[in-house]
This record gives structure tokens, sequence and C-alpha cells, in this order.
């Protein structure tokens, strides 16, 4: 505790960061904040002419601190100029809005598309043009059917771009990722789809600035093609990662091995590269024999460059700032503290951008960087400092090993949660990984510099450092690949929910500041804290579930009893870029704490239906299968149900399940191709799950028994997204179709 007295800007981020949240979370009036603020600054004011009390000013500094982040997260969060392109209609069908800006990075391009980010200054109505703002991104796609040649669009380009606007999709299923909301914590309200090169016109060049056309956008063109001059595959694209931060060019496959093992955080540019930029700033102005204070500045400009050159990545803005923050203590002759850098690089950003305290490279920056202080400092005189009671010969080399390894678990102990609720994945062997990697990855990253470096001076030099560097770069992706390939390398966890989180995190703080005073009441709190860490993770109310997720242009409803039974009525489809069995139902399925398919039931043999049936049978239990009679199986199908020993059983109209309590399905008819209609009914709860004889205007079936009529239909569910329109009679029926 004391010496958390000792650091005020990490308090004051903490004041901030309460009142950010509250006004992300409430649309407070603006102007009702405004007054508070006002009022508290005069409180301010007039008590310092009266009389002092330090109790009062703090409370009174908090107070403000926090309002201020109330009112600065309502102007980040709620308010849009009333030229924002976000006020702009999605594109009608079958329409298109021409759309003038600039291209403000680097474009991604490839064989079929360019996609980039446009930062907008016009939309064309008729023969005027509206004056528009706002960022946007861009894709634009090449038409298949026609040759045609992109102009070649580089950053800083003005161009007109004809296609639909639209506003990003959100999360398509519970627990996915919300595109749009991540675009909104980058103030992204819109895409724009470009269908055919034809529909682009560059109108000028060099629009960014001078500073950006001239300084920056060259340098990261020359940059990246030093990288690819003598560099190819995924090592390329690992190096580009490391000292520029674009990670487009690195294969899935790849970054799927990184997050397995536990090193995506390579890629991400951040304190080692800022530490770099200095050493060699230091150097080169060493030689000439530059005073210090000049040194100073020239250094300060180089981490700015840096730091908007790669893009200004949280990551890279919090290790600019605390290294900017150093430099000018250094050269003051000031005495600092880490916690107070740290805190004050982090309330700089909040400031002008609230919106980061949400956004995940942000998070996982700040975990990271104070957990391996924090985590360090009490692990260092345990397993350390004692090595100085000992005479080896090699204890000095021991100990340098011994460094690395415990700040690695200490970065890797506080970014665990985080990491686990972004990725769904928490590495094993990520201490074993970093442990080799890491030393390595800086070596990479320094001969990267000299290889770009030496590049002005002569490619042929930068040509041999870069072979040298493809061979390291080599060796740490297979090796990479290797730890991610072996069995119990990593775990999947779907519940790291914020609740987990903050309980993870004030577990851990508790447990690491025992001491002996304290012992048994910290111990008391740490088991009070995992009970109700059991407590929110148990699933206490077993209740009838039925869900429809979003398999994109397929079909799937998930069916979970109040028994634990699990049944899946389709699979949804499958495309070269898209699998609904591997994307979206089996990760649905494991985040609702699914172990097993019960049952799975096809109503039809179309890949809207059965897309996704091969991955699922191949990577998920399955007891038994249920088609309707004509169902014909695709070979890989039939070859993966075999290999998994599924039995399956065919069904028809009139056949019924009901060995489930107060659990009923109805097979209501069965046409010749196999195709299935089905009710499922759950004590007075009816659900309807039409085939594609609904959709093709066919009669439904009433289904009686024993002359009764069946319950209602609460939900009716239609195939071929919802191409069917269904009569009604005035009753109160929810019709869901996707």
């Amino acid at each position: 505790m004391e010496k958390f007295r000792n650091i005020p800007t990490l308090k004051a981020v903490l004041a901030l960061s309460a009142g950010i949240l509250i006004g992300a979370v409430f649309d407070i009036p603006h102007l009702l904040i405004l007054l508070i603020l006002i009022a508290l600054i005069v409180i301010c004011a007039v008590k310092q002419k009266k009389y002092s009390n330090s109790g009062l000013d703090l409370l009174l500094i908090y107070s403000f601190l926090i309002t201020f982040g109330i009112f600065r997260a309502g102007l980040d969060f709620y308010t849009l100029s009333e030229n924002s392109i976000a006020h702009i209609p999605d594109t009608p069908e079958k329409n298109k809005y021409s759309i003038i800006g600039i291209i403000n990075d680097i474009p991604d391009d490839d064989t079929n598309r360019v996609r980039f980010n446009l930062n907008v200054t016009g939309i064309l109505s008729g023969n005027d043009t509206a004056q528009i703002e706002g960022e946007i991104v861009t894709t634009i796609y090449k038409n298949r059917y026609e040759p045609e040649t992109l102009p070649g669009l580089k950053a800083g380009d003005k161009v007109l771009l004809t296609g639909r606007l639209a506003t990003p999709r959100g999360r398509r299923n519970p627990g996915e990722f919300d595109y749009r909301h991540y675009l909104m914590l980058h103030n992204i309200y819109k895409t724009l789809t470009v269908s055919g090169y034809k529909n682009v016109i560059l109108l000028s060049s060099d629009n960014g600035g001078f500073v950006n056309s001239h300084i920056i956008i060259p340098a990261k063109y020359f940059a990246t093609e030093v990288i690819e001059k003598n560099m190819y595959g995924d090592e390329a694209g690992y190096l580009k990662g490391l000292i520029t931060g674009q990670r487009n060019d690195i294969s899935p496959e790849t970054k799927d091995a990184f997050i397995k093992s536990g090193v995506m955080h390579l890629i991400a540019v951040s304190g080692l590269n800022v530490a770099y930029v200095l050493i060699i700033i230091t150097t080169i102005l060493g030689l000439f024999r530059i005073y210090f204070k000049q040194r100073t500045a020239i250094a300060i400009t180089a981490l700015v460059f840096y730091c908007i050159f790669t893009g200004s990545s949280p990551s890279i803005v919090r290790a600019s700032i605390m290294g900017i923050l150093l430099l000018v203590a250094y050269e003051s002759e000031l005495k600092t503290n880490f916690y107070n850098i740290v805190g004050f690089s982090a309330f700089v950003i909040l400031i002008f951008n609230t919106k980061q305290l949400f956004d995940p490279g942000f998070i996982l920056s700040y975990t990271a960087v104070l957990s391996m202080v924090f985590c360090y400092e009490r692990f260092k005189p345990i397993l350390i400092d004692r090595l100085d009671n000992y005479e080896w010969r090699y204890k000095r080399y021991l100990k340098y090993a011994l460094i690395l390894l415990v700040t690695t678990l200490a970065a890797q102990i506080g970014v665990l949660p985080v990491s686990g609720s972004y990725f769904e994945k928490i590495s094993v062997i990520s201490v074993v990984t970093n442990l080799v990697i890491v030393p390595i990855a800086n070596l990479s990253l320094a001969i990267g510099f000299m290889q770009i470096i030496t590049a002005l001076l002569s490619e042929y030099l930068s040509s041999i450092i870069a072979s040298a560097n493809q061979t390291l770069l080599s060796f740490q992706l297979w090796f990479i690949k290797l730890c991610a390939s072996l069995d119990y390398a990593y775990f999947e966890i779907y519940k790291f929910d914020t609740v987990n989180i903050t309980l993870y995190f004030v577990a851990l703080i508790l447990f690491l500041t025992i001491d002996r005073k304290n012992l048994k009441f910290r111990l008391a709190l740490v088991i009070l804290v995992l009970l109700v860490f059991l407590l929110h993770n148990t699933d206490t109310e077993k209740n009838f579930r039925a869900s429809f997720l979003d398999a994109g242009k397929g079909d799937c409803t998930v069916i979970q009893t109040p028994d634990e039974k699990t049944i899946v009525i389709d699979c949804g489809t499958k495309t070269a870029y898209y699998d609904s069995g591997e994307r979206t139902i089996i990760p649905y399925l494991k985040r609702s704490g699914v172990k097993k398919i019960d049952l799975l039931i096809l109503t039809g043999d179309e890949k809207t239906k059965t897309g996704g049936l091969e991955y699922i049978v191949n990577n998920f239990p399955v007891s038994k299968i249920l088609t309707g009679n004509g169902h014909e199986f695709d070979y890989y199908q039939v070859q993966a149900i075999k290999e998994k020993n599924i039995g399956i059983d065919e069904v028809g109209q009139g056949d019924m399940i009901d060995q489930i309590k107060n659990f009923r399905i109805y097979f209501l008819k069965n046409t010749p191709q196999g195709a299935l209609d089905i009710k499922v009914a759950y004590k007075d709860f009816g659900i309807l799950l039409s085939s594609d004889s609904l959709s093709k205007g066919l009669q439904p079936v009433i289904l009686t028994e024993g002359g009764v009529k069946h319950s209602k239909n609460d939900v009716i569910s239609t195939s071929q997204n919802g191409a069917v329109i269904i009569e009604t009679d005035g009753q109160n029926i929810q019709i869901i179709d996707y």
C-alpha cells in the first residue's frame, strides 16, 4: 500500500478510467456533466483561497477526473459530427454510391481484391458533391469475368469509388467477434464494397500532407520493398510484423500457430522496437559528438516518427511515451518511477481517445507491462536473488536465463485471462516457446533494422544480411509451429468473460501481496474470490434452450434440453473460405459447455444444410445421426462417419422422438429427396423447422394426434434464407429467416 501511495499518475488514470467506463455505458447529457465539471473547478478555486485539506483535495481531484472521464467518453461514444458518414444510410438494393476519399495507408492487395482504409471527403449526389467526413474500410474486388487492370493505388491517392456502402456486420452469434464494435472503437462506422476495377478512378496523388506524403509513406514503402526484395514467404511477413506492425502478409495458419504457442505478442510493435530505435539514434549521434540536449531532442523526434510509421498502435504509443519520459528524466537528472511512467502514458492516450480503454491492443499492452514488473518484483527475491548466495562457475549465465524465464512468466501471468478471452485459447507451452524464441526474435529485429538501414548504402550488403535473417526467421517459424502442434500445447477456453477476468486479477493481487501479517486474512479473501468464481461459472438453472445460429447461407438449430441433451438440426454451409462447422457451430457448442452432440438431424442433403457435417464429425463427438428417407451423403461425409463409427437412422413422416421428459420431436413431412419438416415441442412451447418443401410454396402439414391438434408454433424457422411468406392467420408467431 505504501508503494501505491507514491504513484499518483496510476491512481489518476484509474479514476479517469472509471469515469470513461461510466460514460461509455450510460448516455448522460453532456450539459449536465459540463455543469458538474464547472462546479468542481469553482469549488477547488474557492477552497484553495480559504483553507487547505489534503484529504478533501484528493477527493475533489478524483471527482474531477471521474467526471471528466464521463464527459470525454460521452463525446467519443455518443457524439458524431453533422457531416459524419455514419449518418449516410446504407446503399439501397440495386443502387450504388460514388464516394471521394484519400487512401490513408499502404493498400493490402492480392490477385482478386484490394483492401484499404479511406478518409472520405465527399459523396456524389447527382451533379453535386456533398461534404462528408469519416473513415471507411474499402474492399475492391476484381471482376472475374472480364480482363481488367487496377490503377496503381498507393497511400495518399485521392480516388472516386462507386460501390455499395454498408454498416459493418455485428456479432453473428453469441460469443463471436463483433466486427462492428471493433471498427467503432477505431471511429469507423461504414464499409464500402466496390465490384470491378472499372468503378475506380484515380483523381490525384500525394494528398496526405507534406509529412505523411513525403516522409512517412515513402519510408514505409522503402522498408516494405527492402524486406520483400530479399525475403519471401511467411518469413517476410513475420519481419514486417516485427518492424512495421503490418501483419497482413502472415498466413492464417501461421497466425494460429503464434496464438497456440503463446507468441502472438512478437508481431505487436512495442517496447523493444523503441529501445532499438533509441540505441541506433544515440549511437549514430554519439559518433558525431552531438551535445546531449540536441541528441535527446533528435531521439524524441525519431520516436514520434517511428510511432507514426508503425501505425500508432496502443503498444507502440505506450512504449514511445515511456521512452520519451525516460529520456527527459535522464536529461533533467530526475528520479523515475516505473508505475508513474506507465500511468502517465495511459493517461495521455485516454485523454485523447477514450475508446482505447476498450481496445484489445491497449488492454494486452498494459496488462503485460504491469504484470511483467509487478510479478517480477515478487518472484525476484525468491528465485533470482538467492543465487547470489552460491558460488558457481556459470552462475552469471544461469542468472541471465532465470531472469528471462521469470520475466516471461511474469508477463504471461498478466496476459493469460485477457488473451484467453480474445483468442479463446490458453497456451501451456508459451513459457518454453518464449524462452527460446524471444531472444532470437530480438536478434532478428535488430538485424531487420540493420537490413533496412544498410539498403540506403548498398543493396548487395542488405541482401547478405537478409539471407542470414531469413534463416533465423525460418527457424523461429519452424519452432513456433512445432510447439503449436504438440499435444496439450494449448487448451481452449470459452468462458473468460469480464467477471472472470476481474476475479482472476483480484485473486492474483491478493495472493502476490500476502505477507506474514495478513496471511490468514488474504488467504480467506482468495478462497472467497474462488468461491465467487465457481458460483459465477456454475449453471444452476437447467432450462430448455433453442438457438438459431447464423451459419452463413445455411441452416443450423441447436436444441439443449434440461437433462443436458444436445440436438443439432442441420450443419450450415461450406465454401472455399468458410465452413460453418469449423467457424460457427463447434465454437458455439464449446462456448455453451456442450461436450457432445447426442443427436444430429439433417433435414436435407443440400450444401446449406450439410456443409459443416464433415468437419463436425471429424472434430466433435457425435452419438447418432438422423436423416430423412432418401438422404444422400457425399463421399467425404461417408468416410468421416464410418471412421468415427457413428450410427445413422432414417425417419419419415409420422415418426416421433419422445424419450426425453416433456420433450418431443415430430417429423411432419418427408419428400422423396430426403427433406424433412420438423416440429420440436417442449411442454406447451412449439418450434416449426421447415425444409425446402415449405420454402417452395407447398402447404405445411397440420399434425394431429388422435384427432387433437398439436400446440401452437411459437417459432417458425424457414430455410433458404427466408425465401417464403407464411400466412399466420392472425396468430402471434415469431418468424426467423436466415
